[in-house]
């Protein structure tokens, strides 16, 4: 093969004697391996890099088994791009010289996913930004396409005036709004970054309110323990229900916030609305998606959350069965201390640094706090005094949503935020919201059974 300024061409041998046959008017080369890596499967891409005389084309990225179809060229380089004729002779020749000249190339696995990971012998946690603690390590959500998964991003390092900023920002939360409210938005960003590392897992969330009580603000404020998100970049309800389920799967450990329950009069809107929340809700209960085909009968790859799915809205229709998988939080329309609020708002680039702080601290005491999630004792307790009366999941969820914040607990005592004390103090009225907020849920429950 011959490489110039003027593209690739091949050497023929005829009768008459060694003859050059042009193949295209541009030369590529691989430059890099890319294996995609989603945490349950890995793809191989080629990063692709091509030039015609003094013009550069934009690097692509192709997937392996899509490289010697050469579709790519038309595709990313448009008519600039020239491939000779006979087309399908020089095409063979075409992706065989761009291998060959692309020599000895380095692979490099990209992981396609947040959460936590092991990697190099060592647990990290993965966003946007990179590997928590660890350097050289690619990341790319959604190949880097979506806007809203590139919100995930967790700070790789914090300084000790960082971390204290922002565990001391993500306590004030708790002063934002009633125990009610503030206590599961508290903890659920938290509960939501181990849930691959525990057998059962965390409910979804569902924060309640009427127009303008700022319940969507507090989510938000509550998701920015895992990067700077505002009320303009969230999922919707407006979304596919295919797209939410791939963006929770890709959004290992780490929630999903669907904004924007509404209650309408136009039916298509409130059975779309309504199927997509006892869809999604589902899933992450069952950690299981819905199986489809394709159009020539094979099954095609099912998603489905593998962090926790948080949703606001104004109105909470679906079926008992998808309603007792819920945490709810009900908001009144006074409930928000707008000061507050927008104190804390103006601090919420630190609170990612207390979400890192409190991974490193889980990754050195992660069995026996795995132990305190596995303890069936609370929810023993929980089945005797609310088993007649609550849905028979709902128990469950109290004892672990109890576990979580006495790990918590843990957490703020050994860095020194709190004593013993207040640390049972918070348990205490964690305690009594989980009950009071299952025992509403349970009464809408009942509403959405006729029966009853």
């Amino acid at each position: 093969y011959l490489f110039s300024e003027h593209g690739t061409a091949r050497w023929k041998e005829t009768k008459n004697g060694r003859i050059l046959v042009p193949l295209a008017n541009f030369t590529a080369k691989i430059d890099e391996e890319l294996e995609f890596d989603d945490g349950e499967q890995t793809k191989l891409h080629f990063r692709i890099e091509a030039e015609s005389g003094d013009h550069r084309f934009p690097v692509v990225v192709v997937p392996a088994e899509q490289f010697s179809s050469l579709s790519f060229v038309q595709k990313n380089y448009g008519s600039r791009a020239q491939i000779f004729p006979p087309t399908t002779t020089n095409k063979d020749h075409l992706s065989h010289a761009i291998q060959v000249r692309s020599g000895e190339v380095r692979r490099t696995r990209v992981y396609t996913h947040t959460g936590l990971r092991e990697i190099d012998g060592q647990l990290t946690y993965l966003s946007s930004f990179g590997a928590l603690d660890l350097n050289n390590v690619e990341v790319q959500l959604e190949e880097g396409r979506d806007p809203k998964l590139n919100k995930y991003s967790l700070p790789s390092t914090s300084t000790s005036e960082e971390v204290r900023s922002g565990i001391a920002g993500s306590l004030k939360f708790l002063q934002v709004a009633p125990d009610k409210v503030t206590i599961p938005l508290w903890v659920a960003p938290y509960a939501a970054t181990i849930i691959s590392e525990i057998e059962d897992h965390f409910a979804s969330l569902y924060v309640l309110g009427p127009s303008g009580c700022r319940k969507t603000a507090l989510a938000v404020l509550a998701l920015c323990h895992h990067g700077d998100f505002s009320a303009d970049n969230l999922f919707t309800f407006n979304d596919t229900t295919n797209s939410l389920e791939k963006a929770s799967y890709i959004l290992k450990d780490a929630p999903l916030l669907v904004d924007d329950f509404y209650p309408t009069t136009i039916r298509q809107d409130q059975q779309r609305m309504r199927a997509t929340f006892e869809g999604l809700t589902r899933s992450a209960g069952n950690r299981s998606g819905r199986g489809r085909m394709n159009s020539d009968l094979k099954l095609r790859r099912t998603f489905f959350p593998r962090g926790m799915v948080w949703f606001t809205g104004e109105d909470l229709i679906g079926a008992g069965s998808a309603l007792a998988r819920l945490t709810l939080v009900e908001i009144g329309p006074k409930d928000v201390k707008l000061e507050e609020l927008k104190r804390l708002q103006d601090q919420r680039h630190l609170l990612p640094h207390a979400i890192t702080d409190f991974l490193r601290w889980w990754r050195d005491n992660r069995e026996k706090d795995r132990t305190e999630l596995g303890d069936t004792t609370n929810e023993g307790a929980a089945y005797s005094c609310y088993g007649d009366s609550l849905h028979g999941r709902l128990p469950r969820q109290i004892a672990l949503w109890q576990s979580m914040v006495r790990i918590l607990g843990y957490w703020l005592i050994d860095r020194q935020f709190y004593s013993p004390e207040e640390a049972e103090d918070l348990y205490q009225r964690a305690c009594d919201v989980l009950v009071h907020n299952a025992q509403s849920l349970q009464e809408r429950i009942q509403t959405a059974t006729p029966t009853q």
